[in-house]
């Protein structure tokens, strides 16, 4: 049983050679693109300029609450 196929991106993957990704493989990739209020993530362009040709792309906000 394969089971959904997809990636979970930011800068803590630091450059992602995506050459070495088979996109046609995988059925998602989320990508992240802030966290809290003022956070914006140094790779969220890059990434999805890549992988936004792709059947593939999503993108997240990460909120952190204070509470």
């Amino acid at each position: 049983l394969k089971g959904i196929q997809g990636i979970d991106v930011s800068r803590y993957q630091e450059k992602i050679n995506w050459n070495k990704i088979d996109v046609s493989e995988i059925e998602f990739v989320f990508i992240k693109a802030t966290e809290g209020q003022n956070f914006k993530d140094r790779n969220f362009k890059s990434n999805w300029k890549i992988i936004y040709h792709t059947k593939a792309h999503m993108t997240y906000n990460l909120l952190i609450s204070l509470w």
